[in-house]
């Protein structure tokens, strides 16, 4: 906490709560790259050890349990950094801290007040259903439409190349889904 703390009183706690989010979440990487590494010598061995093919050896029971563990790992995470977010809060007195934000003098907006609470916020209803509607619309679709093309790509390739042939394709051709695939989800 000492060099959060170096941190908070030079640059201020918004700076200081994004490294302690960043180490946070530094170390907590650690639990799933061991699974993820054990889990790739295990494919390594059944490819290279048993001499299984390339689609058996990396397609097997434990890529299904290693996925559920990163989901419970991921909430755990957040769990977690909630928990050390409102500890750190509490020990710089920043609760419920809230930076004003300057009005833009062009700005049209309706003013809500809530009767509960006596609190009020500005409300831009139609440009938030538009931006929504024109951008974020089309943006879903078209990377929904990408993920299942990028599917029935791989289905037509390696039902189309990955036949039983008297020529069994090559290492470099039977690696190519897999490469496509590594990349669209690094894309997406």
């Amino acid at each position: 906490m000492q060099p959060l703390n170096a941190v908070a009183d030079y640059y201020g706690e918004k700076w200081a709560f994004y490294f302690a989010w960043q180490i946070h979440y530094t170390s907590w990487l650690i639990i799933p790259s061991i699974g993820g590494v054990a889990l790739l010598a295990l494919q390594l061995y059944n490819y290279f050890g048993l001499k299984m093919p390339i689609f058996d050896a990396f397609d097997d029971k434990y890529n299904v349990i290693y996925s559920f563990l990163i989901m419970l790992w991921a909430t755990l995470f957040v769990e977690s950094w909630k928990r050390k977010e409102n500890s750190i809060a509490s020990k710089w007195l920043v609760r419920d801290l809230q930076e004003q934000a300057e009005l833009r003098k062009d700005y049209k907006f309706k003013l809500d007040v809530d009767a509960e609470i006596q609190s009020e916020w500005q409300i831009n209803s139609t440009d938030r259903f538009m931006r929504f509607a024109l951008i974020g619309l089309p943006v879903i679709f078209i990377f929904i439409g990408l993920v299942i093309a990028a599917q029935v790509g791989m289905r037509f390739w390696n039902l189309h190349n990955l036949k039983e042939t008297a020529k069994p394709p090559g290492f470099i051709v039977k690696l190519i889904p897999f490469v496509v695939y590594t990349l669209l989800l690094i894309i997406f």
